[in-house]
């Protein structure tokens, strides 16, 4: 599915679809399990969501709970979920305090009972909130592929609110895409029957990662999808091999949809963080933005990037691809120097032979070697 920008007509498309999501599809039982998911997808880092729905629902914030620890620097390092985790004391655990110098009082010690029922009220009202924001905020943004997660929220909506996808769940749909097939008339479709049977018993044999399960469960038709991906590549009735290259395939697809969903996500997050900043600023971080702004073309997923399974997966193995990535890159800088300074020299020779100069070409390299010692152009 191609990547576009979204026009207003599609954005409130989404927007009420998200809507409908929120008053029917997001059950407080299935909160959590939806909301653990789509930041396994890096939707909400650093958990600022899940503050926010603490705020919303508490009606109270950190600071003004824990104003002595505020004062000791306490909360500077800390990320929403962690500060979601102090609202959670402040309102349902069993707290001590120690004294302090001047009557202030720290907490020293303090007991959650998890199972009290307005805890538990809580703990679903809270991801709930989240996942709605969550939902709330890509809704508003129009350079986000909106078209892929509505397919995350419908993908959790059928599959997620009971558990994480099996081999067993994922072979029992194709079973159902069989069946249902096969109740179609003969003539035609016999090589078609023929092909999807061989397939659907590859599939059923064929061991799988749970990456693998989960790529397979977002497809539409999963059956119908390697079927035609058999036809269109494959001339012999060679199942297994058809199967396989199905599979490594949509693997592949999925990670490097995956990954660059978390590269989009902060680019557009430290766009976002910046994009009101004064002019000097701007400047300073110009550089980073062209660099990141490169990253996030060339883990651009489609056509298809050029990364194997392998490194997919070392990429997404990294916390934050976009900034891991940036880092790496300031270890080897010098490279964009050099071709910068090879521009300059190959721009001063072009231009200088046009103009009738008797020159010869001195390239980066001979110059840096000679320390400026060369013949002038």
């Amino acid at each position: 599915m191609p990547r576009v920008r979204l026009d207003k007509h599609i954005l409130k498309e989404h927007q009420a679809r998200c809507a409908a999501f929120a008053e029917s599809g997001l059950t407080p039982e299935s909160a959590e399990r939806i909301y653990n998911y789509l930041n396994g997808f890096q939707y909400d880092t650093g958990g600022w969501q899940l503050y926010d729905a603490a705020k919303k629902i508490l009606k109270t914030d950190v600071y003004s709970q824990f104003p002595t620890e505020d004062n000791l620097g306490q909360f500077e390092e800390s990320d929403g979920t962690e500060l979601a985790k102090w609202l959670t004391i402040a309102k349902f655990a069993d707290k001590e305090y120690e004294q302090l110098s001047g009557g202030y009082e720290k907490l020293s010690n303090f007991e959650v009972d998890k199972d009290k029922p307005e805890y538990q009220e809580y703990k679903k009202a809270l991801y709930r909130e989240a996942v709605l924001g969550i939902a709330g905020k890509l809704a508003e943004r129009p350079n986000h592929p909106l078209d892929v997660f509505w397919g995350r929220l419908s993908y959790i909506q059928s599959t997620l609110e009971n558990a994480q996808p099996t081999k067993a769940d994922l072979m029992k749909r194709v079973d159902d895409e069989y069946f249902e097939f096969m109740k179609k008339g003969d003539g035609e479709l016999a090589y078609t029957k023929n092909a999807m049977a061989g397939l659907r018993d590859v599939l059923h044999n064929t061991p799988m990662s749970d990456e693998m399960i989960q790529a397979l469960m977002c497809k539409h038709n999963v059956l119908e999808d390697a079927f035609n991906d058999y036809f269109n590549n494959f001339t012999v009735d060679n199942y297994y091999d058809a199967a396989d290259s199905y599979l490594k395939m949509t693997e592949r697809d999925y990670l490097a949809d995956r990954l660059y969903d978390r590269v989009l996500l902060a680019h557009n997050r430290f766009i976002e963080m910046i994009k009101d900043a004064p002019p000097a600023i701007l400047i300073d971080e110009a550089y980073k933005i062209t660099v990141m702004d490169e990253i996030k073309s060339w883990l651009e997923p489609y056509p298809v990037t050029n990364l194997s399974m392998e490194q997919l997966k070392g990429l997404m193995s990294f916390d934050e691809p976009l900034w891991d990535l940036y880092n790496e890159w300031q270890k080897r800088d010098c490279s964009l120097s050099e071709a910068l300074y090879e521009t300059i020299i190959d721009a001063a020779y072009d231009k200088a032979e046009k103009m009738g100069l008797n020159v010869y070409y001195q390239g980066y390299n001979e110059l840096d070697n000679e320390a400026g010692d060369g013949q002038e152009i």
